[in-house]
């Protein structure tokens, strides 16, 4: 399906990408830190229409937690080690230690 109107902002910390079907824009913002191994994303959505709707949102994401070289060689193995939670409007990563025990958050927060 063809948006009415598509946009691609890049800055130098993020980029907003803003997209019109028809009587629903939506915009995605990711932000990325320089001080921090960390992304944050945002969705918006705006009926600008007058007829009620029912949306239904999903959203991916790769997370990778391991040296480059070694998300390489085993992605799939590397990311046996990922763990993710739902905590307050955001979903942070961090790399799981042995015996069950977690290391310190490493990346990825959503707003």
């Amino acid at each position: 399906m063809n948006p009415d109107s598509y946009e691609v902002a890049f800055s130098e910390d993020h980029v907003e990408i803003r997209r019109r079907d028809g009587a629903i824009a939506t915009t995605l913002e990711v932000v990325v830190s320089p001080e921090h191994d960390a992304e944050v994303r945002r969705v918006s959505i705006t009926n600008l229409g007058l007829r009620t709707r029912e949306i239904e949102l999903t959203s991916y994401a790769e997370i990778v937690l391991a040296p480059p070289a070694a998300d390489a060689a085993h992605p799939a193995f590397s990311n046996l080690f990922v763990q993710t939670a739902f905590v307050s409007n955001s979903v942070p990563c961090w790399l799981r230690a042995g015996h069950g025990h977690t290391a310190s958050l490493r990346s990825g927060q959503r707003t």
